[in-house]
Protein backbone atom coordinates (compact mmCIF):
# COMPACT_ATOMS: atom_id res chain seq x y z
CA UNK A 1 0.00 0.00 0.00
CA UNK A 2 1.57 3.50 -1.25
CA UNK A 3 1.73 5.98 1.94
CA UNK A 4 1.10 10.24 0.39
CA UNK A 5 2.02 12.77 2.67
CA UNK A 6 2.07 16.78 2.37
CA UNK A 7 4.90 17.94 0.56
CA UNK A 8 4.82 20.90 3.73
CA UNK A 9 5.29 18.45 6.25
CA UNK A 10 7.61 16.07 4.68
CA UNK A 11 10.20 18.82 4.15
CA UNK A 12 9.48 20.07 7.33
CA UNK A 13 10.66 16.78 9.01
CA UNK A 14 13.39 16.49 7.05
CA UNK A 15 14.88 19.75 8.48
CA UNK A 16 14.05 22.32 6.31
CA UNK A 17 12.71 24.29 9.03
CA UNK A 18 9.23 25.12 10.23
CA UNK A 19 5.94 24.64 8.07
CA UNK A 20 6.12 28.52 7.44
CA UNK A 21 9.65 28.09 6.21
CA UNK A 22 9.01 25.15 4.23
CA UNK A 23 6.12 27.33 2.39
CA UNK A 24 9.12 29.85 1.32
CA UNK A 25 11.18 27.27 -0.23
CA UNK A 26 8.00 26.00 -1.89
CA UNK A 27 7.24 29.39 -3.26
CA UNK A 28 10.90 29.85 -4.60
CA UNK A 29 10.15 27.30 -7.27
CA UNK A 30 12.95 25.36 -5.90
CA UNK A 31 11.04 21.70 -5.36
CA UNK A 32 10.35 19.68 -7.79
CA UNK A 33 8.35 16.06 -7.81
CA UNK A 34 9.36 13.85 -10.80
CA UNK A 35 10.94 16.81 -12.63
CA UNK A 36 8.00 19.16 -12.15
CA UNK A 37 8.27 21.77 -9.59
CA UNK A 38 5.71 21.87 -6.50
CA UNK A 39 4.40 25.27 -5.08
CA UNK A 40 1.77 24.27 -3.24
CA UNK A 41 2.28 23.51 0.03
CA UNK A 42 -0.63 20.81 0.37
CA UNK A 43 0.58 19.15 -2.51
CA UNK A 44 0.38 15.52 -2.06
CA UNK A 45 3.44 13.16 -2.67
CA UNK A 46 4.42 9.30 -2.43
CA UNK A 47 7.73 9.49 -0.96
CA UNK A 48 8.66 5.47 -1.93
CA UNK A 49 8.01 5.90 -5.48
CA UNK A 50 8.71 9.76 -6.66
CA UNK A 51 11.68 11.44 -7.01
CA UNK A 52 11.79 14.47 -4.97
CA UNK A 53 14.95 17.82 -5.06
CA UNK A 54 15.11 20.43 -3.34
CA UNK A 55 17.77 23.16 -5.01
CA UNK A 56 18.52 19.87 -7.93
CA UNK A 57 19.85 17.84 -4.99
CA UNK A 58 17.69 14.23 -4.51
CA UNK A 59 15.77 14.08 -0.92
CA UNK A 60 16.47 11.03 1.16
CA UNK A 61 13.50 10.18 2.70
CA UNK A 62 13.83 8.75 6.35
CA UNK A 63 11.46 5.63 6.04
CA UNK A 64 10.65 5.70 10.12
CA UNK A 65 10.66 8.21 12.32
CA UNK A 66 12.35 7.45 16.21
CA UNK A 67 11.70 9.71 19.11
CA UNK A 68 12.97 9.55 22.53
CA UNK A 69 11.02 12.00 25.18
CA UNK A 70 11.98 12.14 28.79
CA UNK A 71 8.58 12.29 29.69
CA UNK A 72 6.90 14.72 32.59
CA UNK A 73 4.62 14.16 35.55
CA UNK A 74 0.78 14.97 34.79
CA UNK A 75 1.39 14.47 31.07
CA UNK A 76 -0.74 11.37 29.73
CA UNK A 77 0.16 8.81 27.42
CA UNK A 78 -2.41 9.31 24.66
CA UNK A 79 -3.23 11.24 21.54
CA UNK A 80 -6.13 12.97 23.04
CA UNK A 81 -7.51 14.05 26.70
CA UNK A 82 -10.10 16.17 27.50
CA UNK A 83 -8.87 16.68 31.52
CA UNK A 84 -4.86 16.38 30.68
CA UNK A 85 -2.07 17.68 28.17
CA UNK A 86 -0.76 14.43 26.18
CA UNK A 87 2.84 13.84 25.00
CA UNK A 88 1.44 14.48 21.55
CA UNK A 89 0.65 17.87 23.17
CA UNK A 90 4.40 18.58 23.29
CA UNK A 91 5.94 17.88 20.19
CA UNK A 92 6.38 19.80 17.45
CA UNK A 93 3.26 20.39 14.46
CA UNK A 94 5.73 18.50 11.88
CA UNK A 95 5.26 15.46 13.99
CA UNK A 96 1.76 15.52 14.21
CA UNK A 97 -0.61 13.89 11.95
CA UNK A 98 0.79 11.40 8.86
CA UNK A 99 4.43 11.47 8.16
CA UNK A 100 6.02 8.87 5.74
CA UNK A 101 6.44 6.30 7.73
CA UNK A 102 2.44 6.48 8.91
CA UNK A 103 1.61 8.33 12.01
CA UNK A 104 3.85 8.29 15.52
CA UNK A 105 2.40 5.99 18.40
CA UNK A 106 3.53 5.34 21.68
CA UNK A 107 5.67 1.93 22.33
CA UNK A 108 5.32 1.55 25.82
CA UNK A 109 2.95 3.81 27.85
CA UNK A 110 3.81 5.48 31.24
CA UNK A 111 1.12 6.36 34.29
CA UNK A 112 0.75 9.74 34.33
CA UNK A 113 2.49 10.40 37.29
CA UNK A 114 5.56 8.48 35.82
CA UNK A 115 8.40 10.20 34.73
CA UNK A 116 11.44 9.23 31.96
CA UNK A 117 12.13 7.18 29.37
CA UNK A 118 9.23 7.22 26.18
CA UNK A 119 10.00 6.41 22.62
CA UNK A 120 7.23 6.90 19.83
CA UNK A 121 7.50 5.78 16.57
CA UNK A 122 5.98 5.38 13.10
CA UNK A 123 7.55 1.67 13.08
CA UNK A 124 4.85 -0.74 14.18
CA UNK A 125 7.19 -3.70 13.41
CA UNK A 126 9.88 -2.79 16.45
CA UNK A 127 6.92 -1.41 18.67
CA UNK A 128 5.85 -4.88 18.17
CA UNK A 129 9.35 -6.36 18.79
CA UNK A 130 9.68 -4.05 22.20
CA UNK A 131 6.18 -4.33 23.79
CA UNK A 132 5.42 -8.53 22.39
CA UNK A 133 5.64 -10.72 25.75
CA UNK A 134 7.48 -13.22 23.75
CA UNK A 135 10.32 -11.06 23.64
CA UNK A 136 11.06 -9.99 27.29
CA UNK A 137 12.73 -7.21 26.73
CA UNK A 138 13.79 -5.95 30.29
CA UNK A 139 12.47 -2.13 31.24
CA UNK A 140 14.47 -0.77 34.16
CA UNK A 141 13.13 2.01 36.63
CA UNK A 142 14.37 4.19 39.51
CA UNK A 143 12.58 3.80 42.30
CA UNK A 144 11.99 6.00 45.34
CA UNK A 145 9.90 4.42 48.11
CA UNK A 146 7.78 5.89 50.72
CA UNK A 147 8.86 4.03 53.25
CA UNK A 148 13.08 3.51 54.46
CA UNK A 149 13.62 -0.60 53.94
CA UNK A 150 16.11 -2.07 56.05
CA UNK A 151 19.27 -3.81 55.14
CA UNK A 152 17.15 -6.93 56.09
CA UNK A 153 14.29 -6.12 54.56
CA UNK A 154 16.47 -5.33 51.74
CA UNK A 155 17.64 -8.80 51.01
CA UNK A 156 13.76 -9.54 51.95
CA UNK A 157 11.98 -7.26 48.61
CA UNK A 158 15.18 -9.07 46.57
CA UNK A 159 14.95 -12.62 47.02
CA UNK A 160 10.35 -11.69 46.34
CA UNK A 161 11.16 -10.17 43.38
CA UNK A 162 13.43 -12.62 41.75
CA UNK A 163 11.04 -15.03 42.82
CA UNK A 164 8.33 -13.39 41.39
CA UNK A 165 5.52 -12.09 43.38
CA UNK A 166 1.61 -12.96 43.34
CA UNK A 167 0.26 -9.77 42.92
CA UNK A 168 -3.69 -9.80 43.69
CA UNK A 169 -6.01 -7.66 41.20
CA UNK A 170 -6.44 -3.89 41.67
CA UNK A 171 -9.89 -2.07 40.14
CA UNK A 172 -10.78 -4.09 36.65
CA UNK A 173 -7.08 -5.49 36.35
CA UNK A 174 -6.84 -9.29 36.95
CA UNK A 175 -4.36 -10.66 39.88
CA UNK A 176 -1.23 -11.92 38.27
CA UNK A 177 1.90 -13.37 39.19
CA UNK A 178 4.92 -11.30 38.20
CA UNK A 179 8.12 -12.70 36.25
CA UNK A 180 11.68 -12.54 38.19
CA UNK A 181 12.53 -9.13 38.34
CA UNK A 182 16.35 -7.34 38.80
CA UNK A 183 16.03 -5.33 42.65
CA UNK A 184 19.32 -3.13 42.51
CA UNK A 185 19.75 -0.92 45.81
CA UNK A 186 21.48 1.98 46.00
CA UNK A 187 24.57 1.88 48.21
CA UNK A 188 23.54 3.89 51.61
CA UNK A 189 20.23 4.57 51.24
CA UNK A 190 17.13 3.13 52.22
CA UNK A 191 14.68 4.18 49.97
CA UNK A 192 16.53 4.41 46.39
CA UNK A 193 16.67 1.51 43.82
CA UNK A 194 16.11 0.34 40.75
CA UNK A 195 13.92 -2.48 39.42
CA UNK A 196 14.18 -4.32 36.06
CA UNK A 197 11.20 -6.23 34.66
CA UNK A 198 10.17 -7.93 31.46
CA UNK A 199 6.55 -7.00 31.07
CA UNK A 200 4.17 -4.37 31.53
CA UNK A 201 1.22 -4.63 33.74
CA UNK A 202 -1.26 -1.76 34.57
CA UNK A 203 0.67 0.00 37.76
CA UNK A 204 2.74 -2.55 37.85
CA UNK A 205 5.56 -1.83 40.08
CA UNK A 206 3.58 -0.15 42.50
CA UNK A 207 1.40 -3.24 42.57
CA UNK A 208 4.62 -4.90 43.34
CA UNK A 209 6.06 -3.19 46.23
CA UNK A 210 2.60 -3.39 47.72
CA UNK A 211 2.47 -6.72 47.85
CA UNK A 212 5.61 -6.22 49.55
CA UNK A 213 4.63 -3.79 52.36
CA UNK A 214 5.93 -0.41 50.85
CA UNK A 215 4.61 2.66 48.63
CA UNK A 216 6.35 4.06 45.92
CA UNK A 217 6.66 7.82 45.55
CA UNK A 218 8.39 8.64 42.78
CA UNK A 219 9.19 6.05 39.40
CA UNK A 220 11.11 6.70 36.37
CA UNK A 221 11.65 4.54 33.37
CA UNK A 222 15.52 4.65 33.21
CA UNK A 223 15.93 2.41 29.87
CA UNK A 224 14.55 -0.01 27.71
CA UNK A 225 16.48 -2.70 26.30
CA UNK A 226 20.18 -1.38 25.63
CA UNK A 227 18.82 2.08 25.14
CA UNK A 228 19.07 3.97 28.45
CA UNK A 229 17.48 7.84 28.44
CA UNK A 230 20.28 10.70 27.92
CA UNK A 231 21.05 12.13 31.20
CA UNK A 232 20.89 15.62 29.06
CA UNK A 233 17.62 15.59 27.83
CA UNK A 234 15.31 17.90 30.39
CA UNK A 235 12.11 16.10 31.35
CA UNK A 236 9.59 17.70 28.98
CA UNK A 237 11.50 17.78 26.03
CA UNK A 238 12.12 14.99 23.14
CA UNK A 239 15.01 14.49 20.49
CA UNK A 240 14.82 12.02 17.47
CA UNK A 241 17.44 9.13 17.96
CA UNK A 242 20.91 8.62 16.39
CA UNK A 243 21.57 5.79 14.21
CA UNK A 244 23.43 4.06 17.22
CA UNK A 245 21.16 4.20 19.70
CA UNK A 246 18.53 2.55 17.09
CA UNK A 247 21.11 0.01 16.69
CA UNK A 248 21.26 -0.36 20.55
CA UNK A 249 17.05 -0.85 20.69
CA UNK A 250 17.28 -3.24 17.37
CA UNK A 251 19.93 -5.15 19.49
CA UNK A 252 17.41 -5.88 22.59
CA UNK A 253 15.15 -7.24 20.39
CA UNK A 254 17.43 -9.91 18.71
CA UNK A 255 18.91 -10.76 21.73
CA UNK A 256 15.85 -11.43 23.35
CA UNK A 257 14.31 -13.09 20.18
CA UNK A 258 17.61 -15.31 20.30
CA UNK A 259 16.79 -16.12 24.44
CA UNK A 260 13.50 -17.22 22.98
CA UNK A 261 14.19 -19.54 20.17
CA UNK A 262 16.98 -21.35 22.31
CA UNK A 263 14.43 -21.55 25.08
CA UNK A 264 11.95 -22.67 22.80
CA UNK A 265 14.51 -25.30 20.46
CA UNK A 266 15.56 -26.78 24.84
CA UNK A 267 11.96 -27.50 24.98
CA UNK A 268 11.63 -29.37 22.20
CA UNK A 269 15.11 -31.57 22.95
CA UNK A 270 13.64 -31.72 26.20
CA UNK A 271 10.39 -33.11 24.80
CA UNK A 272 12.15 -35.35 22.26
CA UNK A 273 14.61 -36.98 24.96
CA UNK A 274 11.24 -38.08 27.37
CA UNK A 275 9.41 -39.47 24.26
CA UNK A 276 12.47 -41.65 23.20
CA UNK A 277 12.17 -42.77 27.35
CA UNK A 278 8.79 -43.18 27.27
CA UNK A 279 9.04 -45.08 24.05
CA UNK A 280 11.64 -47.65 25.28
CA UNK A 281 9.88 -47.95 28.50
CA UNK A 282 6.70 -48.96 26.20
CA UNK A 283 8.46 -51.75 24.08
CA UNK A 284 9.79 -53.53 27.37
CA UNK A 285 6.82 -53.69 28.55
CA UNK A 286 5.51 -54.80 25.42
CA UNK A 287 7.89 -57.54 25.34
CA UNK A 288 7.47 -58.33 29.11
CA UNK A 289 3.68 -59.03 28.20
CA UNK A 290 4.42 -60.59 24.87
CA UNK A 291 6.73 -63.68 27.39
CA UNK A 292 3.39 -63.49 29.89
CA UNK A 293 1.33 -64.41 27.13
CA UNK A 294 3.58 -66.90 25.23
CA UNK A 295 3.38 -69.26 28.80
CA UNK A 296 -0.27 -68.75 29.68
CA UNK A 297 -1.44 -69.85 25.74
CA UNK A 298 1.45 -72.48 26.18
CA UNK A 299 -0.35 -76.31 26.12
CA UNK A 300 -1.17 -78.29 29.54
CA UNK A 301 0.56 -81.24 28.48
CA UNK A 302 3.58 -79.61 27.66
CA UNK A 303 3.94 -77.98 31.29
CA UNK A 304 3.10 -81.12 33.13
CA UNK A 305 5.72 -83.00 30.66
CA UNK A 306 8.54 -80.39 31.98
CA UNK A 307 7.21 -80.26 35.69
CA UNK A 308 7.85 -83.57 35.39
CA UNK A 309 10.99 -83.28 34.00
CA UNK A 310 12.23 -81.20 36.72
CA UNK A 311 11.34 -82.88 39.40
CA UNK A 312 12.98 -85.85 38.18
CA UNK A 313 16.40 -84.13 37.72
CA UNK A 314 15.88 -82.38 41.41
CA UNK A 315 15.19 -86.48 42.83
CA UNK A 316 18.61 -87.38 40.88
CA UNK A 317 20.21 -84.23 42.05
CA UNK A 318 19.38 -85.44 45.93
CA UNK A 319 20.50 -88.93 45.52
CA UNK A 320 23.56 -88.66 44.39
Amino acid sequence: MRTTVRIDKLLSSHGFGTRKDVKKLLHSGTVTVDGIAVTAADTQVEPETQVIRVNGEPLVVQQHIYIMMNKCRDVVCATKDGLHKTVFDLLDAKYRGRLPGGELHITGRLDIDTEGLLLLTTDGKLTHRLTSPKTHVPKTYYVELASPVSEVEKEEYTALFKNGIDVPAESNEEAFKAQSAMLCWEKNDDKICTLTIHEGKYHQIKRMFKVAGNEVSYLKRIAIGKLSLDPALQTGTYRELSESELQLLTQSTTHDQQISIFYLYFLMNRFILLSVRSLLCLILILKYCQLFLAVEKEPAFIRLQRNAQNQLFRSAASTE
